[in-house]
């Protein structure tokens, strides 16, 4: 028998806020405009996510982006998304997922969900994802090992 308790609701509560945090991205189609999402048939609309948590940095070690990670794509899965997770990614298999996502969703509509947890950076005012393994030193470093 499973309990539910104050932690239990916790968790239900985190779970809901991530994902209603998390960044939707138009993917080779877009969303669904002027907030139809919620009014569409939700089994009709293709929804796919990418979830990234990276916690192994050398340097700088993380404790939660892999946790969360999970706990957002578990979410995304009893939402209907099909998800595609990565852990500890380095900058070669960030870079292939999204490539693989693009390929996948190019030419069809639905919604296209990216997730990450871990080091992030900006650099003139773009947004860096900051892969496992990236040695960044200067900013000269940023824009040849992160991941825009």
């Amino acid at each position: 028998m499973q309990r539910s308790g104050p932690i239990d609701e916790a968790v239900a509560w985190r779970r809901r806020r991530l994902v209603q945090g998390a960044m939707c991205l138009p993917w080779m189609g877009g969303l669904v405009p002027g907030g139809a999402l919620a009014q569409a048939d939700h089994a009709a609309t293709p929804r796919y996510a990418l979830v990234i948590g990276n916690t192994a940095y050398a340097g700088a070690p993380l404790i939660n982006p892999g946790r969360d990670a999970q706990s957002v794509a578990a979410a995304l899965r009893d939402l209907g998304f099909t998800v595609q997770s990565l852990q500890d990614a380095d900058q070669a298999r960030m870079e292939a997922a999204i490539a693989q996502v693009g390929r996948e969703w190019q030419g069809r509509q639905g919604v296209g969900l990216l997730y990450y947890a871990g080091h992030g950076l900006q650099l003139d005012w773009q947004n860096f994802m900051v892969p496992v393994g990236a040695r960044i030193e200067r900013a000269a470093d940023v824009p040849a090992q992160a991941v825009a």
